[in-house]
């Protein structure tokens, strides 16, 4: 019945911007199935990922926007998980984003999961990422700039440095990460290139895979 209900929910959501919604807010949402099989004895189905989200459109406002992002999972035995709480602020070539959500690192954690052809992440960006045991995502406020043509991009922020799967209200640690991308577009082919950093201070945290 849990499951039935969440399906529901997602086809609702995919449907609303169809019915003439409110123009300041789009809704949007999808679901990824797997299934497994060795053609013999075994056989599985699973609800691998339903993904939820609603963000501001172009016409919210000038400046502000914002972003709240919710999945149902199996692997995490069927409960709804808030992912992404987010404010932002725009203004020329500088925006600001404040609340829960990932940190600008690596290249491929930013690529959509329905994009990715296994379903699944790459194991060593799982690993390589800031918070890739502690929930991927973090809480705190972070800095963008790009050039007019979107060419460069670059991010600086700041975030409480424990992730979003253990709530400490005496946090004495941080996190603080920087990540730069360079797109050269040549004709029908494009080229992306960067970096990413990261400095962590914390205590009484675990990290079992680092670099």
């Amino acid at each position: 019945m849990k499951r039935t209900g969440a399906v529901l929910l997602a086809v609702f959501a995919v449907l609303l911007p169809a019915r003439g919604q409110d123009p300041r807010i789009d809704w949007n949402g999808y679901i990824q199935l797997r299934a497994q099989s060795n053609f013999e004895d075994y056989t599985a189905f699973s609800l691998r990922r339903l993904k939820l989200w609603v963000h501001s459109a172009p016409a919210f406002s000038e400046h502000w926007s914002f972003k709240v992002q919710t999945t149902f999972t199996g692997a995490a035995h069927e409960k709804f998980f808030l992912q992404d709480v987010k404010a932002g602020y725009k203004t020329g070539l500088v925006s600001f984003d404040l609340g829960q959500f990932v940190p600008a690192y690596s290249l491929e954690r930013f690529q959509h999961d329905y994009l990715l052809p296994s379903i699944e992440r790459a194991v060593v960006i799982n690993k390589l990422i800031p918070n890739g045991t502690l929930g991927v995502r973090d809480v705190g406020v972070q800095a963008n700039i790009s050039n007019k043509n979107k060419t460069i991009l670059s991010s600086l922020g700041i975030f409480n440095g424990y992730g979003i799967l253990d709530y400490r209200f005496k946090n004495t640690g941080f996190m603080i990460t920087h990540k730069t991308d360079l797109h050269i577009q040549l004709q029908r082919y494009s080229l992306q290139a960067g970096y990413s950093l990261q400095y962590r201070k914390a205590e009484d945290l675990k990290i079992p895979f680092v670099l």
